[in-house]
Formats: structure tokens, C-alpha cells, sequence
């Protein structure tokens, strides 16, 4: 459930803030989309856990019309590699497509293309490397934080078997999506400011 402040110009209300709020229902209808506001999910190589985190996020993103954009990278990659096979077939059997995801490495982003950005990350060094290696202002502690709320990893499925992913996989979806309806909130409130 999401709530908003919306202004009334009648002369019944004399402009006084009516709180609207909204159930199963679309949070983009209450905003046009002006400007560019994006989450990127941040892993190792952009090939196990963010690649799975980007798809759930953007299904969840399209489902519920929100405005936002979605991406993923790693801080070691080799960009172009395709996502883990046991990420793909579990974000299969879930309705998400990522076969055609391709790694990308934080260096060629430029996040200044960006009204408001998030980078949502795996692990603590994720964010510790993001801010050793960020290539513009942009980027600050304030909008790079961890998937997990209290703070705790992601673990690493790589090379493991699907079990681990399937494990990972259900350990992200309500996250990620919970990281994502903050953010769409974030710049809703500030679109209406």
C-alpha cells in the first residue's frame, strides 16, 4: 500500500493536502515520467545474484507500471558474459526472462544520465568498492546500499548447484522487490514536491 499528499486547488478543501492511498493499483499512474530514476542490483560479476535480482526486479517494476528503470552490474566483470545457466532455468521456472542479460562492469555507467539513482548491493564490499571506484559525484553512501535491511550478505551461488540458487533466488525476490517499491515511493514523493 502506497500513500501520497496530493494538493487540492478547490475552493472547498482552500488547498489543503488530501492523503491518497492506494491499493493493488498502479504507483506510475501518479507520475509522468520526466526524468530518469534507476536501480541497479551490484554483485561480483553481474552473472549469479544481480542478474536474478535485476529480472525480478524488473518483472515486479512492469507488473506494477512503476517508473522506474531497472540494471544490474558487477565490480570484476568481464563485460558481455551471460548469466549463470542454474540463475537463468530458476528465474524460468518463476516467469522471468534473463537469457538475454549481459554482464556489465560499473566502469562503462554513467550515472550522471540519471535524475536519481540507487545501487542496491550483495554484500558490504560491493558498496565499499563502489565508492572506491565511482567515476562521478553521483554516487554517494546515501544511495548505495545493501539488499538485505539488516545488513547481513547475499551469499555467492556461483559454481553451486541449482538448490543454492534456488536458495538465493528465494532469499532475494521479497527483498528486491521491497528495495524496488522504495525507491519508485522515494521518487514519487519527490516528483511531488
Amino acid at each position: 500500500m502506497f500513500s501520497f499528499l496530493k494538493v487540492n486547488n478547490d475552493e472547498s478543501n482552500k488547498g489543503d493536502p488530501d492523503e491518497i492511498t492506494v491499493e493493488n493499483q498502479n504507483l506510475g499512474v501518479f507520475l509522468e515520467q520526466k526524468k530518469r530514476n534507476k536501480i541497479f542490483f551490484v554483485c561480483t560479476s553481474n552473472t549469479c545474484r544481480s542478474p536474478m535480482a535485476e529480472g525480478i526486479a524488473r518483472k515486479f517494476a512492469k507488473e506494477n507500471q512503476l517508473p522506474i528503470e531497472v540494471g544490474s552490474f558487477g565490480l570484476w566483470t568481464c563485460c558481455g558474459s551471460e548469466p549463470s545457466s542454474n540463475g537463468v532455468s530458476i528465474c524460468e521456472s518463476e516467469n522471468i526472462d534473463i537469457s538475454n542479460q549481459r554482464s556489465t562492469s560499473m566502469r562503462y555507467i554513467d550515472f550522471q544520465e540519471f535524475e536519481n539513482v540507487l545501487c542496491v548491493c550483495m554484500a558490504d564490499w560491493h558498496a565499499k568498492g563502489i565508492l572506491r571506484e565511482k567515476n562521478n559525484s553521483k554516487l554517494s553512501k546515501g544511495n548505495i546500499i545493501l539488499l538485505d535491511p539488516e545488513g547481513r550478505d547475499i551469499p555467492d551461488p556461483i559454481g553451486r548447484d541449482p538448490n543454492r540458487y534456488r536458495r538465493v533466488f528465494d532469499k532475494i525476490k521479497p527483498l528486491v522487490e521491497q528495495r524496488v517499491k522504495e525507491f519508485a515511493t522515494k521518487v514519487c514523493n519527490e516528483e511531488q514536491n
